[in-house]
């Protein structure tokens, strides 16, 4: 039987990482690993084993000095192997919308409702959310 899926996230804020855990959470069987600096990220791909490749990175546009956007560009030419999908996940639109011009794909609003989940990445995910 295969393994969940591996979701990363780039994003230098706690609190987006306790909220995307959650959705996650909420979703259902999932393997998650998230990073507060894009260079940890970048070194943590250097040393994937085989098979171990996240599924999905939830990219951030600012991720403290760094930006989601050149993050991307970097992942997209130094490991070019990758068949990840790269999703610009940020509070501003046009930050979601850079990370996918830069080699990402989708863009998943950043928001969290009451329950601290994100309705539109459980959308995202195919599921929609079971609270407003």
């Amino acid at each position: 039987m295969p393994s969940p899926p591996l979701f990363w996230l780039i994003d230098d804020t706690h609190h987006w990482h306790q909220v995307t855990k959650a959705s996650l959470e909420h979703w259902g069987a999932h393997r998650f690993q998230g990073f507060h600096r894009a260079e940890s990220a970048l070194m943590a791909l250097q040393g994937l084993p085989a098979g171990e490749e996240p599924a999905v990175i939830f990219m951030d546009y600012y991720i403290g000095a760094d930006r989601g956007d050149v993050v991307t560009e970097e992942i997209r030419r130094h490991f070019p192997h990758l068949r990840c999908h790269i999703v610009g996940y940020s509070t501003a639109r046009s930050g979601s919308e850079a990370i996918a011009r830069a080699g990402g794909g989708d863009t998943v609003a950043k928001h969290a409702n009451a329950d601290g989940l994100n309705p539109s990445l459980l959308s995202w995910l195919g599921r929609p959310p079971s609270v407003r």
